[in-house]
């Protein structure tokens, strides 16, 4: 992954009024590791540019050689993982960035998982009499999309992304039950006094998270973080790791399917056979 210089300088050429540089920019963020073994000429066709495009953007971000951006380009960091969206004004470039965001972010997901882990999450959904799923913002949509998952197993769940329907459902909460709290920060407030609620009431928590350090990792019982950075670079980070969160669920629904059977899954999608138009 690229260092945190380079990746600043890449991050700052997708900006650039040249299409050559955006696509360079582009390609290195999406494939550093496959860039740093690639000569000269083999990235720049990878990339789609001239060997000379690739001269001239070694000259103008300040990179002594070649040889420097190969190893640049190649050290281990998760800094590749941005916090923020990253503006792309060319649509080539943007979909390689992107995609390439993606890839990264399932990878340092699946750096996080382990099998033990995993087996211990999907037991305790398996024996919870009750299993609630919260998330505000962009964390609902991973929520939602847990509680669909969940309930088509037969598994008695519920869903909300209401603050204050959260805090209240928590409280009432008795033992032998699960909250699933998803915030990409671990910081948001009222999912955290959901939790703390929760465990007082004799809940399990199970936290989905992309940072191993925060107020909600601190009341899991379980925690699944996507990253392994500590916290966000910033207070205000507008990129949750959304792929990695809708991974860990269905990594876990894969699992939970193969234990509990199909036949409620089956169920719910004959009953909907219907509604689906044809068009034979």
């Amino acid at each position: 992954m690229p260092t945190k210089k380079l990746s600043a300088i890449l991050i700052n050429m997708l900006k650039s009024r040249r299409s050559t540089e955006r696509k360079l920019a582009a390609y290195m963020l999406s494939e550093p590791l496959k860039a740093a073994m690639m000569s000269a000429e083999q990235l720049a066709e990878a990339a789609g540019v001239s060997s000379a495009s690739l001269s001239r953007m070694l000259r103008s971000s300040g990179l002594i050689c070649y040889a420097q951006l190969r190893s640049e380009l190649a050290v281990e960091e998760d800094s590749s993982l941005p916090d923020r969206s990253i503006p792309v004004s060319d649509a080539a470039a943007a979909m390689t960035t992107i995609c390439g965001l993606i890839n990264s972010s399932i990878e340092s997901c699946r750096g996080m998982m382990t099998a033990e882990l995993i087996d211990k999450t999907a037991d305790l959904l398996s024996h919870s009499s009750e299993i609630f799923v919260i998330g505000l913002g962009t964390s609902s949509v991973t929520a939602q999309y847990a509680y669909t998952k969940l309930f088509r197993l037969g598994l008695i769940c519920s869903f909300s992304a209401d603050g204050i329907i959260m805090k209240m459902k928590s409280v009432l909460m008795k033992r032998g039950s699960t909250l699933i709290a998803i915030s990409s920060s671990g910081r948001t407030k009222i999912v955290v006094e959901s939790a703390i609620l929760a465990a007082r009431s004799g809940a399990k928590v199970i936290a989905i998270t992309d940072y191993r350090a925060s107020p909600l990792a601190k009341t899991a019982d379980i925690l699944l973080s996507t990253t392994n950075r500590l916290s966000p670079e910033a207070s205000d980070a507008e990129l949750p790791l959304i792929q990695g969160q809708l991974t860990i669920i269905d990594i876990l629904y894969s699992l939970l399917s193969a234990r509990l059977g199909n036949k409620t899954f089956e169920l719910t999608r004959d009953i909907v056979h219907d509604d689906k138009q044809s068009f034979e």
